[in-house]
């Protein structure tokens, strides 16, 4: 005999939930809308927790450290295989804002740190609210940080593991400010060729903004012959290392 899986109620909104969901009692949408009020929500349910404590140089710190006099670390954001981004208030400005640095393994790696300083001049071409700004290229304790604006959301992959397919107005409007970002990358003179649902964020009031611009090329710089980029999402002449414009 087959066996029925009972029907339980969303406690937020009353939706009908299979008894085998494994969503905290929520339905998609309202854990959404908890995940916007909390951007760490998703990784506290998706993997272990990770301890709270920041690579710095050769030092382990935590929040409530103050880098440089200026910098109050309040939590890790995030990791990737190039970096890490901390939460921080800056004491100077008294605004919260983003930090990234290399990860203490590429410290001493040129190209690495390159990467890093040109992801600061690439991005600080662009003036769009649907672009992340940078701040600064700060040196701290000898050692180089972004500064940028902190963005209080959640990726789009995130939505789209949680509730995927979006409904159409929805996707048309993500669409929409998504594409704004990208004209004013494009207007600037770049093509930003790491485009992904990991580097566009949904603030809590709508806003999307397009990130990371780590591996952002100049339209004028003719072929790299060097192939970077999402292999899910790069554009054909981009695998092949081609010459790349808006287009791509």
């Amino acid at each position: 005999m087959t066996e029925l899986h009972s029907l339980s109620t969303c406690p937020a909104c009353g939706t009908g939930l299979s008894a085998e969901a494994d969503s905290e009692g929520l339905c998609p949408r309202c854990l959404v809308e908890l995940a916007l009020d909390s951007p760490t929500l998703m990784e506290e349910l998706q993997q272990p927790q990770e301890a709270e404590t920041l690579a710095f140089g050769s030092e382990t710190i935590g929040p409530g450290r103050i880098l440089g006099k200026r910098y109050r670390i309040r939590s890790l954001l995030g990791r990737g295989g190039m970096g890490e981004v901390w939460l921080a208030t800056d004491l100077k400005l008294r605004v919260d804002v983003a930090l990234k640095s290399l990860r203490s393994q590429l410290l001493a790696d040129p190209r690495a740190l390159e990467a890093l300083r040109q992801e600061v001049r690439a991005a600080r071409e662009v003036i769009s609210p649907n672009v992340c700004r940078v701040f600064d290229l700060a040196e701290v304790e000898g050692q180089e940080l972004v500064s940028m604006e902190y963005i209080d959301g959640i990726t789009l992959l995130d939505i789209l593991r949680m509730r995927a397919p979006l409904d159409l107005t929805e996707a048309r409007e993500i669409a929409s400010q998504f594409l704004a970002g990208l004209e004013a990358i494009h207007d600037a003179g770049l093509v930003h060729r790491d485009l992904k649902p990991e580097n566009l964020m949904i603030t809590r009031s709508g806003r999307v903004v397009v990130m990371d611009f780590g591996i952002a090329k100049g339209l004028g710089d003719g072929r790299s012959g060097m192939i970077a980029g999402p292999p899910a999402y790069m554009s054909s002449e981009q695998a092949r290392g081609s010459e790349l414009d808006a287009r791509s």
